[in-house]
């Protein structure tokens, strides 16, 4: 895909694309010039080539990074000055939702992949660290949320994440 015939693609365009593609060469390693919003030292700021969301963009650190963990100093620092222009920009901007009302909140959102293959369609995923900024709505996430999450009991949280099985709160 060249720049100069650079569009959006939907889900299913982007995982046909990605899918085809057998190089080792990681995508957001070199993004392509055309998605660059701004490129900062350590980091660059891109539109979401296959966004889920209008306006969904990402930060993805120059280093190939994997884990949030893996991020120096250096890059932390200008990752908070980052995000502070980033949002200012998304507020400057005045954007609208598609049914006209003003976008007014932000989310980021920071994925992990324990593997690199995904096993429910055999696509490969980028392992490069990425940090998604999109305009959020009261609602969005409806059609995402499992509406028995709040069935788990407090105590399992404690029992699975942290190994611990006495002295947690109940409620």
């Amino acid at each position: 895909m060249d720049d100069k015939n650079l569009k959006l693609l939907s889900r299913e365009e982007y995982e046909a694309w990605y899918g085809k593609d057998v190089s080792t060469t990681c995508h957001f390693c070199s993004p392509q010039r055309g998605l660059v919003l701004k490129e900062y030292i350590h980091w660059f700021w891109i539109i979401n080539l296959s966004p889920y969301w209008g306006y969904h963009t990402m930060l993805i650190p120059k280093r190939h990074l994997l884990h949030m963990s893996d991020i120096n100093e250096l890059e932390w620092s200008e990752f908070r000055r980052i995000y502070d222009d980033v949002i200012t920009r998304y507020r400057e901007a005045h954007l609208k939702h598609p049914d006209g009302t003003d976008i007014v909140k932000y989310m980021i959102v920071v994925r992990a992949r324990d593997y690199v293959l995904d096993h429910s369609n055999d696509i490969r995923r980028p392992d490069h660290l990425h940090v998604h900024f999109m305009p959020d709505k009261k609602g969005m996430f409806n059609p995402l949320i499992n509406k028995d999450a709040h069935k788990i009991p407090v105590s399992e949280f404690f029992v699975k994440l942290v190994n611990k099985t006495e002295g947690y709160p109940t409620i």
